[in-house]
């Protein structure tokens, strides 16, 4: 069998990242064959990346303890009704800073009236509530310093623990009054068009411990002018994580505002490993050489899913079918062209860090 197909083993941390190009996923095995999925997206082949990876290493979806959608932005959320349909064991979590679209689809997910049009991001989130709402359970809405997940400390197993570090109380304070605001002129006739902010203070940013292994996911998470948002609430809280990680997702995929120097002073080991996803659907796609040059001088060990300007090129969509007829996964040796990028080590930290990518993923130099 080949390396890309073996599991990692119950003492090993993993961290992979997909990116095809539009859309970012990272998978973490926490040890014990116990995974957490933060964010969702679609592969080159048309399935769930994270499902489609977990398959062909024979794990089974009754592993996820976590599913975090770090914020419903279309290139986050690709598939994570499917995702949370199938993983019936998984809590799902996602920021408590909701935006006023968002929080119209939780209001109005009772009656099944849409109240609001909005974006495919959006209306995966309500596809994701109404999945929850069949099943009788609730989301866990993640704000600084709480902990989402602890695993109970038994003898031969190593200490595991998630928390989430954003959204700050003013960003969840922010969008109440976002709310507000939009509930004063809602019109219980029409649907509300409901515009979408800049920027993006109110991500799940994520701090995974296991054993004496620290991973930081950067999510979308932004510096913003109010210290008590973004980054910068991250990094002043009191609470702030002592330790620092060796593993870091970059935040916003490289772009200078995502990029606050404290993080790398404070927050990170010196050379962390580092993977990224690039945004390539926009006017100007991210990370700009800008953003790359910056990031290769903060460390040699960076990894991008995909660099721009690397062409897409999609299978045969009639060999696509005739594999869904005769399969549930297909187990190719490696990703052929979705940029992957994973990352094991041991959790006693007795080894470091070993680098794969595959597909269109490339280490920055």
């Amino acid at each position: 069998m080949s390396d890309w197909l073996e599991p990692p083993e119950p003492d090993e941390v993993e961290v992979t990242l997909f990116g095809p190009g539009k859309g970012e996923c990272v998978l973490i095995h926490v040890g014990e064959a116990e995974w957490i999925v933060v964010d969702s997206c679609i592969d080159d082949t048309g399935r769930s990346a994270p499902l489609n990876y977990l398959g062909s290493l024979g794990v089974g979806v009754e592993q996820i303890r976590l599913i975090v959608a770090s914020h419903w932005h279309d290139d986050h959320v690709g598939g994570l009704a499917g995702l949370v349909d199938s993983a019936t064991a998984a809590r799902l979590v996602c920021s408590a800073a909701l935006e006023p679209d968002e929080f119209l689809h939780l209001v109005s997910a009772a009656d099944l009236r849409p109240m609001v049009k909005a974006t495919s991001g959006v209306h995966e989130f309500r596809r994701v509530l109404d999945c929850l709402s069949e099943r009788e359970v609730y989301p866990v809405y993640a704000s600084a310093d709480r902990v989402l997940y602890r695993r109970p400390i038994s003898i031969g197993s190593s200490h595991c623990e998630v928390i989430s570090l954003s959204p700050s109380d003013a960003s969840s304070h922010d969008a109440l009054q976002g709310l507000r605001k939009l509930l004063e002129q809602q019109d219980a006739t029409q649907r509300t068009v409901v515009p979408r902010p800049r920027r993006n203070p109110a991500a799940v940013v994520l701090w995974i411990s296991v054993g004496i292994v620290h991973v930081l996911l950067g999510s979308d998470l932004e510096v913003d002018s109010n210290p008590a948002k973004g980054w910068t609430a991250v990094l002043d809280a009191i609470s702030r994580p002592t330790e620092r990680a060796s593993v870091f997702k970059v935040a916003h995929h490289g772009s200078v505002n995502g990029h606050d120097p404290r993080v790398w002073t404070d927050m990170l080991e010196a050379d962390p490993y580092c993977v990224l996803t690039p945004y390539l659907s926009g006017a100007t796609p991210i990370p700009r050489p800008t953003d790359m040059d910056r990031l290769v001088s903060l460390s040699p060990n960076i990894w991008i899913t995909r660099r721009p300007g690397t062409p897409s090129v999609r299978r045969d969509s009639r060999v696509d079918r005739m594999a869904k007829e005769v399969t549930r996964w297909i187990r190719a040796s490696e990703p052929q062209n979705a940029g992957v990028v994973r990352l094991r080590r041991r959790s006693d930290g007795t080894d470091d860090w070993r680098v794969h990518s595959s597909g269109s993923a490339a280490r920055l130099a």
